[in-house]
């Protein structure tokens, strides 16, 4: 390959050996990071990102694992809307003696 031309598939190998692809990758481990971390702001994201993804190839796959976790967080930080009950008042008596 002439010098200065990028490569056309920026895939790691071992990735590319067991047929994983970026996405797929990345959104596993995207919606799991956002089950257990609600309200975790975009740039500790990012610092999770690079933490797990080391390797040069993989940066270009950092906007989509934020989107994934913050769109998550928002799934899972908001409780599915129930229809709330009002019950009738009880009264309690107590005995005094």
């Amino acid at each position: 390959m002439p010098a200065g031309r990028p490569r056309a598939n920026c895939q790691l190998d071992a990735c590319r050996e067991v047929g994983l692809t970026c996405f797929d990758c990345v959104q596993g481990t995207a919606q799991q990071l956002a089950q257990i971390s609600a309200g975790l702001p975009r740039p500790k994201v990012r610092q999770f990102f690079n933490a797990m993804y080391p390797e040069p190839q993989c940066l270009r796959m950092v906007d989509v694992f934020v989107q994934i976790v913050v769109e998550r967080q928002g799934v899972a930080a908001k409780p599915p809307h129930r229809e709330t009950k009002v019950a009738a008042p009880s009264y309690v008596r107590a005995a005094v003696a």
